[in-house]
Formats: structure tokens, C-alpha cells, sequence
């Protein structure tokens, strides 16, 4: 397989970036008073939690648009749960898109309170079975529920040569998968996080891979659209904010 270079630009600094959270009450409805702008954005889409039955749809819808997808993927705890989706993960790395590290055990005690080596060990066990399985060198990592002790986490990340990435946008999807899809409140929840950061034009999108968002991704694509680009696979390179690394992958 070619190498394939991504720059991948983050929020100021990978490891003291922080996520944005989301309101537990449902945020009101918010029209941009000037979508222009709102116009000039750049999206980076990225989905977590897989592989799971879901993603081979989201894929396809990917594969329609032909946009970029950064698969975070975890064996939630299990070998198994990656086993029986390796048609899957081939299929993700086959049609050009990027799978990172999520972790083995997707826990957030471990996470919080584990020893050095069991995090390390945990984050190492997805990036062997990469390696084993697929030859594929995993250069990308998101911490679940984007916890990073940095007593801890940067240490791992600099042996394993891993960048850290979390998120600007979060779709919330999570918080509403037994809900009827909203177009108009999911617009909402983008529109008020691009406010939030007037200064930051180049975003990275949280999604899921869960049966929600598998079935809306079209329209949450449609939104993001008109606030800006989507990143493309013909991409090269990926500019999201203001850190620059360059990833390859072999």
C-alpha cells in the first residue's frame, strides 16, 4: 500500500486540548443572523466506537459523498468484537480512509485511576492487532469520553509515536439516539459550537458509529455543508487549526 501523508492541524496544542462539552438541557434554536459568517468553515469527520454493525452504512454513505472518515475503533474490551468486523475494517482501510487508536477496553475508571502500564497496555493491544491483522501502522489515538491524564497519556502517546486528537464539534448523537432525528436541533448544536469559537475555522467533528447517526449521516452531512468544506479523500492534507504534524501511513 502507497504511503498516504495527512497533516492533521489541532486546536493550539494536541496535548491540552479540551473537548466541548455538551449541555445537558437541549440548547435553543439558533439561525446565524449572517450565514456567510458561518460560510468559510472546513470539517474534518470523525466516528467512534466501531466497528459495529452501523459502520458498514456509514461507510457507504461516506463512500457516496466521498468524504474523509477517521474511525476511532475499540475492542470494548473483548478481541472478539473486532474479529467479527474485519470485513469491515478492511473495507474502511481499502477505500482510503483512516482508522485510529480508541482503545481496548473503552473504560473510563481505567482511564482515570489505572497505572501507567495498564493504560499502556490497553492503548498497545489495539495497535498490535492493527499491525497483526492488517499491516496497519495506527498513527492517531482518541481517549474515550476524551479523558487524558497527563501524567500518563502524552508519555504513552510519545513512545508509540501517536498523535492525540479529540474534537471542536460534537453532534450530541450519543445523547439522542432513542430520539426521533431533528435536523433543525442538530443544526442548532453545530451552529452554536462554530459561534463559540469565531476564531476557529477548521473544525473536527465527533460522531458515533451507532444506528443514528448511520441513518441520518446524509443529512448531517447537508448540514455542515453549508457552513463550509467537508474534507475530501483527495485530500493530502488535512489543515485543522493550528498545529501541524505529519502523519504517514504504511
Amino acid at each position: 500500500m502507497k504511503n498516504i501523508i495527512i497533516a492533521v492541524f489541532l486546536i493550539t496544542c494536541i496535548a491540552s486540548c479540551t473537548k466541548v462539552d455538551s449541555p445537558d438541557a437541549d440548547p435553543p434554536r439558533v439561525t446565524p443572523r449572517n450565514e456567510s459568517a458561518f460560510s468559510n468553515c472546513r470539517f474534518l469527520l470523525t466516528i467512534d466506537d466501531g466497528p459495529s454493525r452501523y459502520t458498514k452504512d456509514i461507510l457507504s454513505t461516506l463512500e457516496q459523498r466521498q468524504y474523509l472518515g477517521v474511525f476511532f475503533m475499540t475492542a470494548m474490551g473483548e478481541s472478539v468484537n473486532l474479529d467479527i468486523y474485519k470485513k469491515t475494517i478492511q473495507n474502511v482501510i481499502d477505500n482510503g480512509h483512516i482508522i485510529g487508536n480508541h482503545t481496548k477496553s473503552h473504560n473510563l475508571e481505567m482511564l482515570r485511576h489505572a497505572t501507567y502500564d495498564t493504560v499502556r497496555s490497553d492503548i498497545q493491544f489495539i495497535n498490535e492487532y492493527f499491525k497483526r491483522n492488517f499491516d496497519y501502522n495506527l498513527k492517531l489515538f482518541r481517549p474515550p469520553f476524551g479523558v487524558q491524564r497527563k501524567s500518563v497519556l502524552p508519555r504513552i502517546l510519545d513512545e508509540f509515536v501517536m498523535v492525540n486528537i479529540l474534537w471542536t464539534i460534537d453532534i450530541c448523537d450519543v445523547r439522542w439516539y432513542n430520539k426521533p432525528y431533528d435536523e433543525k436541533y442538530v443544526e442548532s448544536l453545530i451552529v452554536k459550537q462554530i459561534r463559540n469559537m469565531r476564531d476557529k475555522k477548521d473544525h473536527v467533528v465527533l460522531l458515533h458509529s451507532i444506528a443514528i447517526t448511520s441513518r441520518n449521516l446524509d443529512s448531517i452531512i447537508n448540514i455542515l455543508e453549508r457552513y463550509g468544506k467537508i474534507v475530501t479523500k483527495e485530500e493530502d492534507i488535512c489543515d485543522i487549526a493550528d498545529y501541524q504534524y505529519n502523519i504517514v501511513r504504511r
